[in-house]
């Protein structure tokens, strides 16, 4: 899977879906390890109350593998345990109590690869029902990272 796959037809793929790109911010690629990780910076789209993240990691052993780390939160940003309050525009998707990430096999967490391109239909179709429903979908691996933190 080359970059240029991504760029071409998973992104606009998404882009379609509503999201919006958020290039990383100057802080961002100043790191090394962000920059290479999430070239693609994070994305973005608004559903009501609620928005959707979405990042594409490359692999930091193999740059032609990639998983999809994806989640939702509060328009008005979350409260982490660690960190408070963080805005929207601010959330990685690991900053969430619970997130989503999409591999060839969620069980075993293999990454995706060129393989991927004739799935993306349905990687996309199963990104939808986790945010909007929950479901966990063939692709997708539900991450509960923490307990929120009561108001």
């Amino acid at each position: 899977m080359t970059r240029a796959a991504l760029t071409q037809d998973l992104i606009p793929g998404l882009e379609r879906k509503g999201f919006k790109t958020l290039p990383l911010d100057t802080e961002d690629r100043k790191s090394a390890e962000i920059k290479n990780a999430f070239p693609f910076g994070r994305m973005i789209r608004t559903t009501g109350q609620d928005i959707h993240l979405l990042e594409i990691q490359l692999d930091k052993h193999n740059p032609q593998k990639f998983r999809i780390n994806f989640g939702k939160a509060p328009i008005d940003g979350i409260n982490h345990p660690h960190t408070g309050h963080i805005e929207a525009k601010d959330i990685w998707v690991h900053y969430l109590p619970e997130y989503y990430e999409a591999y060839a096999w969620p069980l075993f967490r293999v990454w995706l690869n060129s393989d991927a391109e004739k799935l993306w239909p349905h990687i996309l179709h199963q990104i939808d029902d986790a945010l909007e429903r929950g479901t966990i979908g063939r692709f997708v691996r539900r991450i509960k990272a923490y307990a929120p933190p009561t108001p």
